[in-house]
């Protein structure tokens, strides 16, 4: 879809509506998902949750070209069951998660520290990467403070391989949102017997030790690990994939600023649509941009 085309889309039609792309408020925003509480956006980083009628309105749809009936349905048929295993990656050990009695209190995303943006050039040295962790997280919504976090994925690289993964589902503790369920593809009844995240923190940054840290966005998924009760800034060297990805590949050549469509364009598969197989695209993308990088 051209940019500032208007968007059409047949009443049966959810597809037709998701991953299109249109300027709002002077701004190109990418449709995430389109659910009962309104429609997700993302552009450049930012998240918003759009009304729906506000949304129709600067994206010059009709009532009948919106059917909410058929998307609860197609959101409904992606969802995972409740008896689903936790994904895991072929080849790839798995780290065995274990619970304890900790307590994490939650802090305020106005303590949240800053952190140094990693330049890397021809004169970066790789050996600095011989050891990674990436990381990813899906949350109940957008915001680190009101929302919690319901998958916590993360794998270490060695060498340039992945070597271990640590894969949770977390029980949020409140009700998933017709927009966070269409974003995530996760149930409310496949949380209920998932851990707290307390519970399996420490096993977390027992994973993490004190290897850099390598995510897509990475700071949306800090922060939410900040306000559950986590600090991974102190003591960890952060990259952020996306920083990296956009500063190599030439402006045009990509539709948006998803992780799925740099995937695609750099040849990545998924193994798997939720917080590890974002993980895995992540770190794939981040070696090969940083790669391309260091040699010119």
């Amino acid at each position: 879809m051209e940019n500032g085309e208007k968007i059409t889309m047949e009443k049966q039609s959810y597809q037709a509506l998701v991953e299109a792309e249109l300027p709002i408020h002077g701004t190109f925003w990418t449709v995430e998902a389109v659910a009962q509480d309104g429609v997700h956006l993302s552009a450049r980083g930012k998240k918003e949750c759009m009304p729906l009628e506000t949304f129709m309105k600067e994206a010059g749809l009709k009532n009948e070209d919106f059917d909410p009936a058929t998307i609860a349905a197609s959101a409904e048929s992606r969802m995972p069951h409740p008896e689903q295993e936790v994904a895991s990656l072929d080849g790839v050990k798995q780290f065995e998660i274990y619970r304890t009695d900790s307590v994490y209190e939650r802090k305020s995303p106005l303590d949240f520290p800053s952190y140094p943006e990693i330049r890397i050039d021809r004169n970066f040295d790789l050996h600095q990467l011989d050891h990674f962790v990436v990381l990813d997280t899906e949350a109940t919504g957008l915001s680190a403070y009101e929302d919690r976090l319901i998958q916590l994925s993360a794998i270490r690289y060695v060498n340039g391989r992945p070597e271990e993964s640590y894969n949770t589902y977390l029980n949020p503790h409140k009700e998933m949102t017709d927009g966070a369920v269409s974003v995530t593809n996760i149930r409310s009844e496949f949380l209920e017997d998932a851990p707290d995240f307390s519970e399996i923190a420490d096993s977390f940054r027992e994973f993490v030790g004190s290897d850099p840290l390598v995510g897509y966005y990475i700071l949306f998924d800090l922060r939410m690990l900040w306000c559950a009760g986590m600090d991974l800034i102190s003591g960890h060297t952060i990259y952020d994939a996306q920083w990296y990805v956009f500063r190599r590949i030439p402006k045009g050549f990509l539709t948006d600023r998803k992780l799925g469509t740099v995937a695609k364009y750099l040849n990545v598969d998924f193994p798997a649509h939720n917080s590890l197989g974002d993980s895995y695209a992540t770190g794939e993308i981040f070696l090969k941009t940083v790669r391309e990088m260091t040699e010119g």
